[in-house]
């Protein structure tokens, strides 16, 4: 169970320090999720209305399009229209949730790590990096694998530069 002291929980757009209250004795992790994102989406709803409005918006699409995705995960399809339709929902959402990501340093420091030293280290290590650079952005769809709806979404996010 969470604690509110030593996990403290500040909103991002106004720096504000979330409360909780009391712990509520009994209370199953699972009604104390929902609990706490009760008091999260008030938050919002209250301060941040027109953000909230956004997140509510960009919710329906997101739910039309994992119902649809779920929906056409049923079956094995090869109709190239309904597998791209799916492909549209699926990647965001990979790349939205992906847990980890490991940067270059850290695929070399976990290469270093599991080989035993010999002479061939540096060799080894110069040609199994960039296959691990390869199959980690083919698995985190990054790179030249990223999904264009993913791309699109992220350039358009990213803050415009002028010069």
């Amino acid at each position: 169970m969470s604690d509110a002291i030593e996990f403290p929980t500040i909103c991002k757009l106004c720096h504000r320090p979330m409360s909780f209250g009391p712990p509520i004795v009994g209370e199953s992790e699972d009604q104390y999720a929902v609990r706490t994102i009760g008091v999260l989406h008030r938050h919002l709803e209250q301060f941040h209305r027109q953000h909230f409005k956004q997140i509510a918006h960009e919710a329906q699409f997101i739910y039309a399009g994992v119902l649809g995705m779920k929906a056409l995960s049923c079956f094995e399809l090869q109709d190239d229209v309904l597998l791209s339709k799916y492909d549209v929902t699926r990647a965001p959402i990979h790349a939205f949730t992906r847990k980890y990501t490991l940067s270059d340093q850290e695929l070399k420091d976990l290469i270093q790590a599991a080989m035993p030293p010999s002479p061939f280290s540096k060799a080894i290590e110069a040609a199994a990096l960039p296959l691990a650079q390869k199959i980690r952005d083919m698995l985190s769809e990054e790179g030249e694998y990223e999904h264009p709806v993913v791309r699109q979404a992220r350039e358009q996010a990213a803050p415009k530069v002028t010069a």
